[in-house]
């Protein structure tokens, strides 16, 4: 009887770890779409205003981060604006979703800006996670860093 239910737990582990399952992916690569609203008191990114974000794994561990320097303006018309990030760790699917993501500005002079964001990271086998940051944040000179939790 032992036997048979060592072999059980061996095959289930091998559908779990096969060429198609989550575990046996790898994250190649990760966009966060800031989404700035169109409501009274919200406002927009400058186009100076330059963004650092890290994005959180399920791990605890940072996955992916980026500087954003393009001279873009997130209009507060409820645009959906993508900043590509670069992958710092190599994590497999299990682990991509965004547990948590930092935002951080640097404005030139006075920027305030509200916005909400997704994280969509891609698989290597071509599927694609999306995580939505819970609620609308806002950012400025003065409070320059947010924190945002998965929904």
């Amino acid at each position: 009887m032992k036997t048979k239910f060592i072999l059980i737990k061996l095959f289930l582990f091998s559908v779990l770890v096969s060429s198609n399952s989550v575990f046996a992916q790898t994250l190649t690569s990760c966009t966060v779409i800031f989404v700035t609203p169109d409501c009274d008191g919200c406002d927009n990114k400058d186009h100076d205003t330059r963004i650092r974000v890290s994005v959180f794994g399920a791990y605890g561990s940072e996955v992916a981060s980026t500087y954003y320097t393009d001279n873009k303006e997130f209009p507060d018309n409820g645009s959906e604006n993508a900043v590509p990030c670069t992958i710092t760790s190599n994590q497999n699917g299990a682990g991509a979703f965004a547990q948590k993501i930092w935002v951080s500005i640097e404005p030139n002079g006075n920027d305030d800006w509200v916005f909400e964001a997704r994280v969509i990271f891609n698989l290597s086998n071509g599927s694609t996670i999306v995580s939505n940051m819970r609620g609308r944040a806002q950012v400025s000179r003065g409070n320059p860093t947010v924190e945002l939790w998965n929904q």
